[in-house]
């Protein structure tokens, strides 16, 4: 009987625990889905890279877009059809042209090289590639879905808005717990380029917190890329409107 008493005592507790931290927004730790590999964004992505970087636990494509200085990447995830592959599009010195294409294949290990990188991606597709991971386009491949649209959303709320660098950070805040911050956007230009960086730590679902494969799906520091550049310098202009006089 006391046995009995006691796990039942226990029991009680441990359901109060649990309705007590549902009530203060806490939702246990954030869930990767990645089985092996990481994505360094401050660090330029070499071909080397590629055997690094992230492999998801499931069939789930990813994308991202890279510009640091003079040198512009994009890497492709393909792992939900035929042979799982990273495919790195690398433009060397930020001039809109592509000077290098690379397949790495995951479970074969082996690289391929295009022989015709500008031919794979001219320059109008290698803009078009770009525009959609900043946009967070779903389609032939899948870049996180909170981009260009995802901002101009939370700019109705000058809450969401705050100064940084010569530019904003617009960001969205845990609904359930506003301690944290789930999704940031920083954009700002300088002499030195654009810094455009899209951050989003985790996404709610459900009870459960699910971090994207790719945390910073956009890194751009110090950018060269003209068309980064003009894209930035439409989102420093737009948020503008948004904010207060004075602030």
């Amino acid at each position: 009987m006391k046995k009995l008493l006691g796990i039942s005592v226990i029991f009680m507790l441990s359901l109060l625990f649990i309705v007590s931290a549902w009530s203060r927004g806490t939702r246990g730790p954030i869930q990767s889905n990645i089985k092996h590999g990481q994505y360094i964004p401050k660090i330029p992505v070499k071909i080397s890279d590629l055997r690094n970087l992230p492999v998801p636990t499931t069939n789930e494509n990813y994308a991202l877009l890279q510009a640091i200085d003079k040198e512009t990447n994009v890497v492709l995830g393909n792992f939900n059809s035929g042979s799982r592959e990273l495919i790195l599009i690398k433009d060397k010195n930020s001039d809109g042209k592509v000077d290098a294409v690379v397949h790495y294949y995951v479970d074969r290990k082996r690289y391929r090289y295009s022989s015709k990188p500008g031919a794979d991606y001219p320059p109008e597709k290698f803009k078009k590639l770009k525009e959609a991971v900043l946009n967070g386009t779903q389609g032939e491949f899948f870049p996180n879905k909170e981009g260009i649209p995802y901002i101009k959303v939370l700019e109705q709320d000058a809450d969401r808005i705050r100064r940084w660098k010569n530019g904003f950070r617009v960001f969205m805040l845990d609904p359930d717990d506003e301690r944290f911050s789930r999704i940031s956007f920083f954009f700002s230009t300088s002499n030195r380029g654009a810094d455009l960086v899209f951050e989003v730590k985790y996404r709610n679902q459900g009870v459960a917190k699910i971090s994207p494969i790719i945390n910073f799906g956009v890194y751009c520091n110090g950018s060269k890329d003209k068309y980064i550049n003009s894209v930035t310098r439409k989102l420093v202009a737009e948020a503008k409107k948004f904010v207060p006089v004075g602030d």
